[in-house]
């Protein structure tokens, strides 16, 4: 008799619980930003700007991009889209 009340609960609180857990993301993806296709252009133009600097620079035998090639700034983003748009480009 004490497994039938207590079986639903158990069942309720563990399994369903798991279940549901299972179909949420996970931690990791929660604040993952994907990035829109301006932020993509903007770091395609950044990393061509450092592959020109970098082929300037001569005495070089490997030309490595830095770690931070990809990488912009708020105020890089803000300053594309306003260029994009005074352009009449802006979609």
């Amino acid at each position: 008799m004490f497994f039938i009340a207590i079986g639903p609960v158990v069942y309720d609180t563990t399994i369903k619980r798991k279940q549901e857990e299972a179909k949420l993301p996970k931690r990791e993806e929660v604040g993952k930003i994907e990035d829109d296709k301006y932020t993509k252009m903007l770091k395609q133009i950044k990393i061509k700007e450092i592959e020109k600097e970098m082929e300037k620079k001569e005495g070089e035998e490997e030309k490595v991009l830095p770690q931070n090639a990809g990488k912009i700034t708020f105020e890089e983003y803000e300053a594309f889209l306003r260029r994009l748009e005074k352009d009449n480009k802006l979609n």
